[in-house]
Formats: structure tokens, C-alpha cells, sequence
């Protein structure tokens, strides 16, 4: 849900921005501590296929970084994101 939600977002912005984010991917990984037994760590790695100017990743990434699910995690997780661009 998570990584769906920051590319739905990212879709939507580049749309407005006639831009193709076509083939790219979310890769999302949960890391679990044992005690209490919870979710640590969320790592997200965004591999955009489509290489755009500094201004324009900017506006994506920080379109991504306002999805409500990623808002709503424990502050406790750690969130460690990654955007790879072409």
C-alpha cells in the first residue's frame, strides 16, 4: 500500500507535468524487531525510468513524501526512501 501510494501520487503530479513515469518500480522492504514484535524500519527504493532536470525531480519526490500512509507510520519506524533515477 505504501509504495503504491507514493507512485499513484508521483503519477497523478507528473501527468500535470507531461511526463511519462512509465516501467518504473517500488521496491518496499520491511525490517521487524523482535521485542516487542513490530515493524523497525520501512525502506522504499523508487526506480524512476525517465531522466528529467533537478526541478522536476524535486517536485516528484516531495509529491511522493506527502502520501497519507506514509504520513500516518509510527513515528518510531524508520523510513529510509530512495529514489533512483535513469
Amino acid at each position: 500500500a505504501l509504495g503504491s501510494c507514493m507512485v499513484s501520487l508521483m503519477a497523478i503530479k507528473s501527468k500535470d507535468l507531461n511526463l511519462n513515469l512509465e516501467n518504473s518500480t517500488v521496491e518496499v522492504t520491511k525490517i521487524m524487531q523482535a521485542e516487542p514484535r513490530k515493524i523497525a524500519k520501512i525502506i522504499i527504493i523508487m526506480n524512476m525510468e525517465i531522466a528529467v532536470d533537478q526541478r522536476m525531480k524535486l517536485i516528484l519526490e516531495r509529491t511522493a513524501m506527502t502520501c497519507p500512509v506514509l504520513l500516518s507510520l509510527n513515528p518510531d519506524i524508520e523510513k529510509e526512501i530512495t529514489f533512483n533515477w535513469k
